[in-house]
């Protein structure tokens, strides 16, 4: 859960820094997978000398050690090292040829983009495209390990000046950049201080209690780590909105760049907690971590990914979390200097927000636009970028979207729902979050009216049982339930509910009796109510999660004949644990037992009439 653990070694014998461990263990896990290239296509508008523009890239990859970094593996010990041998060529494309120049470009960079960056090799990527006589794309890749945001920004600064320089003819006299291994040496040694352990105590503590999964819409299975990156712009009226809040003393805390990211974490957070119903959210944000200190301009992966981590109460406003926010960032700003992991087992966030407050100036007199270009894969559920790369004053947003855990439609809703919220606190940031409805008139509409005029109307002989058994007779090998890779057929799921059923009708089930259903989101769990209704019985669905009093009260008052769950989760959820439960029947337990009943259809099932299901 929390910060570099040294079970193998690696920490102590490797000369990375702890946040660079934990890119390098993230890419050997993947290997095959871009997670951590970093790119920006800078659309340079001007005339360009290409060989000037090369030399004065060489130029920049001499002068700065980071770039020149390879990583060695000795005994599975990651090593960094500066090569000196910095005989690179900086690719020259032409495209200008090509019927649609820009989108040649742009396929072509992000082929490279696909492409994962060999650690031992060299560990960033770059060409200059030429679009036309007066337009060049500047490609730049690297990899996560020796760069963040700022180091983009002071890689871009330093190669304008190089160019500048060469054109010049006093490239020779440029100064030498801040060397990257004068951080790292000091990173190293800070790790070993009194106040390195005083903010790992604090850190320890504070993430004692684990924080909920966000599961935006619902919780769904992850497969792979491909994202899409849907982008926006904030538009004009929003920006101005946004900007007088942001410099409203009354609303905002801080001033400039903190009153809007503050806006923004309110928005973001108020978004999370209607979409999900989680009101302990936490939140993965940057910290650049250069301010005021000697490695301000220096290359390299100097930032922190620190959660921020607030409740939401009902009754609460914007202006309520706004607070919190303030107040979270005020905690946690002293103990700012720490690696978290934030491994798929025990994540701390799975929500991240990014706002930039860097500005690129233009390229020696010529206007530059940024794309930040997307490599298609992230750890993440949700991120929001957003940022004003040419200061023009319009925000871009990017939302990168994981793709199993957002449907092609969800994500577009995900941006939708997000306007929806940011405007109500664009509106009024004295709104109660709890009377935002994400959902429009339109919508509403099509849930309430259109999807429930059905002109369908069940005969007096149908129930859910015989329409179950009906399918799987006709598609018996037809897939009806793939749960975490593992696949069950409309048959093999049909017998298993019949064996189930038979054994509770010998425990008493029946027409008209209630059975309390007990399980976690599982094959056993759609099992055990087909089971109950091919039975005769009513289900009535219990949360293992619920307090034990709940549990109890619930059983009792239904008048549950049976209680339907599994042994092992008696384990799980010490609430299941002293329940004032009737007769159990267990489907881990007593699975031989269950397993010996014919699978046949049952030839009495439930009429029509029966009671189907208890809810509370």
């Amino acid at each position: 859960m929390l910060l570099v653990e040294d079970a193998t070694g690696l920490y102590r014998h490797s000369n990375l820094t702890p946040h660079q461990l934990l890119v390098w263990l993230g890419q050997k896990l993947n290997p095959e997978v871009p997670l951590y290239n970093v790119a920006v296509g800078f659309m340079l508008s001007g005339k360009i000398d290409p060989e000037a523009f090369c030399a004065a890239f060489r130029k920049l990859i001499a002068a700065s050690d980071a770039l020149r970094t390879v990583i060695d593996e000795i005994d599975g010990v990651p090593h960094q090292r500066p090569v000196e041998d910095n005989r690179y060529e900086l690719e020259y494309i032409d495209c200008s040829g090509a019927s649609e120049p820009e989108k040649a470009c742009n396929e072509r960079m992000c082929a490279r983009l696909g492409v994962p960056l060999d650690m031992s090799r060299r560990l960033f990527d770059a060409a200059l495209f030429k679009l036309g006589e007066e337009k060049y794309v500047w490609y730049f890749n690297q990899h996560h390990i020796i760069s963040d945001g700022v180091s983009f920004m002071l890689a871009y600064r330093h190669l304008a000046e190089f160019y500048s320089r060469m054109l010049a003819g006093t490239l020779d006299d440029a100064a030498p950049l801040p060397r990257s291994y004068d951080h790292i040496d000091y990173e190293l040694e800070r790790q070993r201080s009194p106040q390195q352990a005083e903010m790992e105590t604090y850190w320890r503590r504070k993430l004692a209690e684990d924080v909920e999964p966000i599961d935006i819409y619902g919780p769904r299975p992850r497969r792979t780590m491909r994202t899409e990156r849907l982008s926006i712009y904030l538009g004009l009226e929003r920006r101005s909105k946004l900007r007088a809040i942001a410099s409203n003393k009354a609303v905002a805390r801080g001033s400039g760049n903190l009153a809007v990211f503050s806006l923004i974490a309110a928005a973001l957070y108020a978004y999370l907690y209607r979409a999900s119903g989680k009101n302990r959210l936490s939140i993965g944000v940057p910290f650049h971590n250069r301010a005021a200190t000697p490695f301000k301009d220096v290359l390299g992966l100097i930032m922190k990914v620190l959660p921020l981590q607030i409740t939401i109460e009902r009754g609460d406003t914007f202006l309520a979390i706004i607070e919190k926010i303030h107040s979270e960032m005020s905690a946690i700003r002293p103990y700012r200097n720490v690696t978290l992991a934030n491994s798929p087992a025990a994540r701390v966030y799975d929500v991240w927000l990014n706002y930039f407050t860097t500005i690129y100036p233009d390229f020696c007199g010529m206007p530059v636009r940024n794309d930040w270009l997307h490599p298609g894969y992230a750890r993440d559920a949700l991120a929001l970028q957003v940022h004003d790369f040419g200061g023009t004053g319009h925000f871009s947003l990017d939302f990168d979207l994981h793709c199993d855990v957002f449907d092609k439609d969800e994500r577009h809703e995900v941006i939708r729902h997000f306007l929806k919220v940011l405007d109500a606190l664009l509106e009024n940031p004295a709104t109660r979050i709890d009377d935002i409805s994400l959902i429009d008139d339109s919508e509403r509409r099509l849930i309430v009216e259109d999807w429930n005029a059905s002109t369908w109307r069940p005969s007096g002989k149908q129930t859910l049982p015989r329409l179950f058994e009906n399918a799987a007779r006709k598609n018996p090998d037809r897939i009806a339930l793939d749960f975490e890779g593992h696949a069950t057929t409309y048959a093999q799921l049909n017998k298993s509910a019949n064996r189930l059923a038979r054994h509770l009708r010998a425990q008493g089930a029946g027409p008209e009796t209630i059975v309390a259903l007990c399980a976690e989101p599982s094959p056993e769990m759609l099992i055990g109510i087909l089971g109950i209704m091919k039975g005769g019985a009513a289900y009535l669905p219990l949360d293992p999660e619920y307090p034990r009093e709940r549990l109890s009260y619930l059983l009792a008052d239904s008048g549950a004949s049976l209680l339907l769950t599994e042994k092992r989760l008696s384990a799980i959820y010490p609430s299941l644990e002293g329940v004032n439960a009737p007769s159990a029947v267990y489907m881990d337990a007593d699975r031989e037992a269950i397993a010996a009943r014919s699978d046949e259809d049952l030839d009495d099932g439930p009429s029509p009439q029966n009671l189907a299901y208890v809810m509370y």
